[in-house]
């Protein structure tokens, strides 16, 4: 399993996440990677729901790019 650390002001603590590191996230959960969405979204420290809000907002946002 991999993990990722964030920063004391990351995401879930008062910071902002990029459009590109939300993209990563949910690439994360898209390939598998030993995780699923309770562990990518406590490493992220961001909810569940948010995380699952992301993942279904991806292929909008792919298509516009």
């Amino acid at each position: 399993m991999t993990t990722e650390t964030t920063d004391a002001a990351g995401p879930g603590r008062g910071g902002w996440m990029s459009q590109q590191r939300k993209q990563d996230a949910v690439l994360r959960l898209l390939r598998g990677e030993d995780e699923d969405l309770e562990t990518v979204s406590r490493a992220l420290g961001v909810t569940a729901a948010t995380l699952s809000g992301w993942r279904a907002a991806l292929p909008a946002a792919v298509r516009q790019a």
